[in-house]
């Protein structure tokens, strides 16, 4: 890593490509262009001279080979880790491949003792359920340390909850802080309240109590909280004394639902007619009738009363299923289908739910800050706003909010419009030594042009009209606070979390210990933190410790000494951290 690439391969990572030959700094976001010099007909020395200027000549290099780092480490969330460039142990990647395949398939861990998979992965080394459950609660281990280095004493915290077959309310906690240029977030862990009954705000400030006492942390470096638009999370922020964020998403499904219900009598006739035609009878004529007029296979689409977009599916499928319902075969829903106007009606409903789809979908996205949420938001307001009165009380910004509206005007290059009690919110996140370039010539003309170009496709007018809302570039002003990229606006990575966890505690899985479960669900939020060579420190660290443990009992057996595998790395004096290329057989440990 130490060795540096070409220019072409550092500008890619340091820059952002705008245009042909134009580019923008990724941490100072100054344009520049390519200029050709008598030594590089490339352009790229322009590129590079800024890097090396006396602004970023510090730290655009330690940027650099984290980028190359995370780049490399990512890999492995696809099992695409490149082993031959990985000098690991065999055992170590035999490890993790198992690991890596029994998390992200949800499998049981005795998945290992099977033949069939003894078969499949050619095993060199067999494992039992026994070591596979220590290599997975070792891991565990590894991670608490590992992001108690990194968890900075400032940060965000994201939760949901989440309630499985066995009468458990968990509740996840995501911690968020910004990252040089980004952004970075951790799976603190997922703790099981100690009351079900009592799901009270102080119960869940309990829990997150618990949770950041493991990495040495208190309640007070939180500071802000990203959850679901319900009474109990902004009591937990008013108790906590941060600023909360509500759920972008929730937002928009609870408007969406809202909505939906001025034509829940024409929703409730399509459903009807949906369930209808799941019956054996009914279902069976359908089949036939579309292997008659050559048509695919479609089997109705039922609604879910906590999904919206299942509405949107449903609608869409009747619609493709309404010529083929029609036929004389299917004379048993003639009579409960719908007329004309209805029909009319489902399709301008449809016209309204492809956007939102859309824009739901957006959301889902990595990435997204509060300014383009808030663009977003008061898009759907201007262009949907005349059809329901509740998109407006679900998605406007209040007057109160004044934490949303300072990050969002920090976002936009925008704070010094913001008046004295609007900045006071986001006091926090001032930045200690601040550099400061005056400019007189700063014009405050930068209103929205709210013209849209592109009729047809509304998420791009979004993300053309957020940039659009941005100050101009020429503007040498430094911001006063911290990068807010970090500030979330969506809790989606709690529900993609908990979409695993349904298949972690299936039916038939519920003896499945918390601190196992705990360890699984950890390993596969955070897997840019471990990898084969992580596997291969800890298998080498356990090898010395059991060493050092049969040393001690040759020399004395009155002294009794407990080496347990959680000791931090830099104890084993044979390990180092920065090279590491052992290369290890399976009759060199001690397993």
């Amino acid at each position: 890593i130490d060795k540096m690439l070409a220019n072409a391969k550092v500008c890619e990572i340091m820059f952002h490509k705008i245009e042909k030959e134009k580019y923008i700094c990724k941490i100072c976001e100054l344009r520049l262009e390519k200029q050709e010099t008598l030594i590089s007909k490339n352009g790229y020395s322009n590129l590079i001279n800024h890097l090396n200027g006396k602004v970023h000549k510090d730290e655009w290099y330690e940027i650099y080979k984290d980028t190359i780092n995370k780049n490399r480490i990512e890999q492995s969330n696809g099992n695409k880790i490149n082993f031959e460039t990985v000098k690991a142990s065999p055992l170590a990647v035999q490890i993790y491949r198992c690991i890596n395949y029994i998390i992200t398939n949800h499998l049981p861990v005795a998945t290992v003792e099977k033949n069939t998979f003894k078969e499949l992965t050619e095993s060199k080394y067999p494992q039992t359920r026994k070591t596979m459950n220590k290599y997975i609660l070792n891991l565990f281990r590894y991670l608490t340390e590992e992001i108690t280095k990194k968890l900075p004493n400032k940060f965000g915290i994201v939760l949901d909850g989440w309630s499985d077959g066995a009468s458990n309310h968990m509740v996840a906690f995501f911690a968020t802080f910004p990252h040089q240029v980004g952004c970075t977030s951790f799976l603190l862990g997922i703790n099981v309240l100690n009351n079900i009954t009592n799901q009270s705000g102080q119960n869940h400030i309990d829990s997150l109590s618990n949770v950041l006492a493991r990495y040495q942390k208190d309640l007070n470096c939180v500071t802000f909280l990203v959850a679901d638009n319900t009474n109990v999370n902004p009591y937990i922020a008013n108790q906590l004394n941060v600023p909360f964020v509500g759920c972008a998403s929730h937002k928009l499904n609870l408007a969406v639902r809202k909505f939906l219900s001025d034509f829940e009598p024409i929703i409730s006739k399509v459903d009807k007619v949906m369930k209808s035609l799941e019956s054996n009878n009914i279902a069976g004529h359908l089949k036939e009738t579309q292997g008659i007029l050559n048509q695919p296979l479609l089997r109705p689409i039922r609604r879910n009363a906590t999904r919206w977009s299942s509405t949107h599916s449903m609608l869409t499928r009747y619609l493709v299923l309404e010529n083929t319902l029609r036929h004389e075969r299917m004379a048993l829903i003639h009579q409960s289908m719908l007329n004309v106007y209805e029909v009319n009606q489902v399709k301008a409903i449809l016209q309204v739910l492809d956007n939102l789809e859309h824009a739901n979908k957006s959301l889902q996205e990595d990435g997204k800050t509060l300014d383009y949420v808030r663009t977003l938001f008061d898009m759907t307001i201007d262009k949907f706003g005349h059809l329901s009165a509740a998109f407006a009380h679900y998605l406007q910004l209040k007057p109160t909010n004044h934490f949303e509206y300072a990050v969002v005007a920090v976002l936009r290059n925008q704070e010094r419009r913001l008046t004295p009690q609007q900045k006071l919110p986001i006091h926090r996140f001032l930045i200690e030594e601040l550099i400061v370039t005056n400019n007189s010539n700063i014009a405050d003309n930068d209103t929205l042009d709210s013209t849209l170009n592109h009729e047809d496709n509304f998420i791009a007018q979004v993300e053309e009209t957020n940039k659009r809302q941005k100050m101009d570039d020429s503007i040498l002003e430094k911001s006063k606070y911290v990068p807010l990229y970090h500030i979330v606006p969506t809790s989606n990575c709690c529900e993609r979390l908990f979409s695993h966890a349904r298949l972690e505690k299936q039916y038939n899985r519920l003896s499945l210990s918390h601190r196992m479960f705990e360890a699984r669900m950890m390993l596969n939020a955070n897997k840019a933190l471990w990898n084969p060579l992580i596997i291969d420190k800890l298998l080498v660290r356990e090898s010395h410790n059991i060493n050092q443990s049969e040393e001690i009992d040759n020399d004395s057996n009155e002294v009794e000494i407990t080496f347990e595998f959680g000791e931090p790395l830099q104890d084993c004096p044979d390990v180092s951290d920065e090279d590491f290329d052992l290369v290890l057989s399976a009759n060199d440990l001690i397993i």
